[in-house]
């Protein structure tokens, strides 16, 4: 049961970031609150990377770097969902990434699809059909609700090729590497945004500041879960995060439209999720 104090902890700073996040996004650029986040991250990691041990296997290499890849995208794509969607409206549905988990996991991992499993995700699902549930039929046609969508799948698959590289890696390698990637990676989308950042610098650096913390907390504390146990047991705990966002929205950013369905949907999505998990 060690692992359950890592995913606690990236539970709630996981919940507490996507409410910063979109804090930020409502008024700033994206790529370079993308830069900025993974070049803070990376210098966090500094001290912990260098206690960490090169791995012997070269194959750790090709999964760091296809991880790597992958979270520029999620940063890229997902900082766009947080400028177009309330958060109280984009974490529950996000949680479709642990449908798409599963999934993957079942497919790529070995892992067992259990009764629990199958009914939690139904429960999930309903949770979603209930948020998007309008006049008579789903819709999905929201630019935010499809990036989200879209930044649920990149970030299951990521979490695939995390624990691949867990296999052969400890999370002090891993974690530096999937942040010194794309924060270079996004360098170049960024060179020529000066007044973007001197924006981000002047009206937000304290959230901003914030959020990159929580993040490479966050995603540290994951891989050390992940480490010590299945990722489809490890990855619906964390994302009980969704609760604490949702409130922060509502409570905080006066996210007062369908509170009350986007509340029983979150809950229903959780009681998915601890389906899953008991």
């Amino acid at each position: 049961m060690l692992w359950i104090i890592p995913a606690i902890i990236a539970a709630l700073t996981d919940g507490t970031k996507d409410f910063l996040n979109r804090i930020v996004m409502i008024k700033e650029d994206p790529y370079v609150f993308a830069f900025i986040e993974n070049f803070i991250a990376t210098l966090l990691f500094i001290p912990i990377f260098l206690t960490a041990k090169a791995p012997t296997n070269n194959i750790v290499y090709l999964f760091i770097l296809i991880s790597s890849i992958i979270w520029v995208l999620i940063a890229i794509i997902g900082n766009y969902s947080y400028k177009y969607t309330e958060v109280s409206l984009r974490a529950p549905v996000s949680q479709i990434r642990i449908i798409f988990l599963l999934l993957m996991s079942i497919l790529f991992l070995s892992e067992k699809l259990t009764l629990n499993k199958g009914i939690g995700t139904f429960l999930i699902f309903s949770g979603l059909i209930i948020l998007r549930f309008k006049k008579g039929k789903l819709d999905f046609k929201h630019k935010g609700i499809q990036l989200t969508i879209v930044t649920a799948f990149l970030v299951a698959l990521v979490a695939i090729f995390d624990k691949l590289a867990l296999n052969n890696a400890n999370p002090e390698f891993v974690s530096f590497y999937v942040y010194l990637i794309p924060a270079f990676i996004l360098m170049f989308f960024t060179l020529k945004k000066k007044k973007e950042f001197k924006s981000i610098i002047k009206n937000q650096y304290k959230v901003v500041l914030g959020a990159s913390v929580l993040g490479a907390i966050f995603y540290y504390t994951s891989l050390k879960a992940y480490a010590l146990i299945d990722v489809s047991t490890v990855f619906p705990i964390i994302k009980t995060s969704a609760l604490i966002t949702v409130l922060l929205g509502i409570i905080f950013l006066k996210e007062r439209q369908n509170m009350l369905r986007r509340i029983i949907a979150t809950l229903i999505i959780l009681a998915g999720i601890a389906v899953i998990y008991y």
